[in-house]
């Protein structure tokens, strides 16, 4: 049999050989065949980690899980089977990943506390994230019976395939179309309109800026007008929309589309919030704020927004 090439890798005294049947680029290029051919995102899922396990000697398990909700759920994969098939976003490495974002690559799990076993033989493991427009959809999971088996080229690699799958995950297998919030920044000054949450609400006593969910076929800057008259019992002017990002907590994911409000009619009255305060620009990331608002409040501080 030829192969393309050989790596070879040192661990614990041996030089272990792990063999490449194609390049980073060959595997890349059936990936992409088969999403273009693919009847349907399970059928390219499944063909993905039977290709990935194939290609490379030190695949030993893959497999992909598709976040529904706050658990991430066992699809398709190549190996023993597993007890692990519904991992909660609060727990093992897995759970780390999806709730980070971040590829994570363990050259020991049994070093690692938050390390979920599933097979004795496994040494080393490397988790991708799949994400489309900031949400994460699931994730690439392999695990390897060689230590420290992963390395730069198995990242690039799984994370240009979690590139191609990503836009082939539908909403409706990921259970991930986020709620479309609005929210308003009122400005007098050099200060900044921030309200807190009430302490028997999610997320309580954590800092937002006034606003929330936009009803069934609302209009956006209608919907937040009403959340202002709702909450702070103003009659507000909604001008341009500032910025947009989308989160996901633990329990939800959402869209939160941010409006400055250049002028309003009436005294504001605090009418859901633990309180209410003008607080200076400057001073804005002293306050623990939500963790949804924390970039635009970062840039607000710098003078970059409104």
């Amino acid at each position: 049999m030829m192969y393309d090439s050989l790596l070879s890798c040192r661990v614990e005294g041996w030089w272990i050989v792990l063999i490449k049947m194609k390049d980073n680029q060959a595997i890349i290029q059936s990936i992409q065949l088969a999403a273009a051919g693919a009847m349907d995102d399970k059928s390219l899922m499944a063909e993905t980690v039977a290709l990935l396990q194939r290609e490379r000697s030190h695949y030993n398990w893959v497999g992909i899980y598709l976040l529904e909700k706050d658990i991430l759920v066992l699809g398709p994969f190549v190996g023993k089977p597993t007890p692990h098939t519904r991992i909660p976003l609060n727990q093992g490495i897995c759970g780390a990943a999806a709730s980070t974002g971040q590829t994570l690559i363990l050259d020991d799990v049994h070093a690692d506390p938050r390390y979920l076993a599933c097979s004795l033989e496994t040494r080393s493991e490397i988790i991708v994230p799949i994400i489309r427009d900031g949400q994460v959809l699931g994730e690439i999971d392999i695990d390897s019976d060689i230590p420290a088996a992963f390395r730069e080229e198995d990242r690039s690699l799984l994370e240009h395939v979690a590139e191609i799958l990503a836009p082939k995950l539908s909403s409706e297998v990921t259970g991930l179309q986020p709620v479309l919030v609005t929210a308003g920044i009122l400005t007098k000054g050099d200060r900044v309109l921030i309200c807190q949450r009430h302490h028997s609400d999610a997320y309580g006593m954590q800092w937002e800026f006034p606003g929330g969910k936009v009803e069934d076929n609302e209009e956006l800057k209608e919907s937040l007008r009403r959340e202002l008259a709702e909450e702070l019992s103003i009659e507000a002017a909604v001008g341009d929309e500032v910025f947009r990002l989308r989160h996901r907590y633990p329990d939800r994911n959402v869209e939160v589309v941010f409006f400055l409000v250049p002028s309003y009619r009436g005294t504001i009255v605090n009418r859901v919030f633990e309180a209410v305060e003008w607080a200076p620009r400057a001073r804005l990331p002293q306050y623990e704020f939500l963790e949804a608002d924390r970039e635009l409040v970062c840039r607000m501080a710098r003078g970059e927004i409104a």
